[in-house]
């Protein structure tokens, strides 16, 4: 019915079928790994079309659906758009800045094209793909292990490149690791060539004890947005 490429994988749509993501990183050798089956049946297609925009595929069903697809073996709906219309379900969407533009026909029982809606739908930031970014988890040092009882602070250099310009952080809205510390000096972190690549970086400190890093932690990510918005994320192992 359908069919989306997005990060090395497909998304492949079939009538009644439900959704199969399959990687086609190498494309002699395309293999299938993972499948998403809709809550909601629609009348026409069960599922009519498939847009993905980061990790989230969104589906045309019933009404539109929100899916989870980071981790392609367990993919699971996390959002849903129905304003509870008779509706033989969406037809088509498509997704650009953020909104959903969907197809919908409030026929009850029948496509007919005097029935036809355009859907304009706001998931909202939540949604929005984040950009990745590069960071280096105690820079200068030969190891990143963390000590989870220390009572000191953890360095961590978001890299800057000729495609993300540290310069543009907002620095009220670092977090980092699963507890959500918030940087430990006023300043929020100080500019430095850490990786001496001519591209500045940004070195922020973070208490230790206000990260949520335990023992068994062995990978842990700092996020926030940059001055236009735009989240972003960077992870590296411990």
């Amino acid at each position: 019915m359908d069919l989306a490429v997005s990060g090395g994988r497909a998304y492949l749509i079939v009538r009644y079928g439900g959704l199969h993501i399959i990687d086609v990183s190498d494309p002699k050798q395309p293999i299938e790994i993972g499948t998403f089956t809709p809550s909601s049946r629609d009348f026409h297609c069960g599922i009519c079309a498939v847009a993905v925009v980061g990790d989230i595929a969104y589906l045309a069903t019933h009404y539109v659906q929100a899916v989870d697809v980071s981790d392609p073996t367990a993919a699971v709906e996390v959002g849903a758009f129905d304003d509870s219309r008779p509706s033989i379900g969406v037809f088509d969407l498509v997704v650009t800045e953020g909104l959903v533009y969907a197809i919908r026909n409030i026929s009850a029982y029948y496509p007919d094209p005097m029935f036809t809606t355009l859907d304009i739908v706001d998931f909202g930031p939540d949604y929005a793909p984040k950009l990745d970014v590069a960071i280096d988890i105690r820079p200068g040092s030969d190891s990143s292990s963390i000590n989870p009882a220390s009572r000191g602070v953890i360095p961590v250099a978001i890299l800057g490149s000729e495609t993300f310009d540290v310069a543009d952080i907002d620095l009220a809205t670092l977090t980092f690791g699963p507890g959500g510390a918030t940087p430990a000096h006023r300043s929020g972190g100080h500019p430095e060539d850490v990786n001496g690549d001519g591209a500045m970086d940004l070195v922020s400190h973070f208490r230790t004890q206000e990260t949520g890093i335990t023992s068994r932690s062995d990978r842990v990510c700092v996020s926030g947005k940059t001055l236009d918005g735009v989240a972003f994320e960077g992870c590296g192992a411990i």
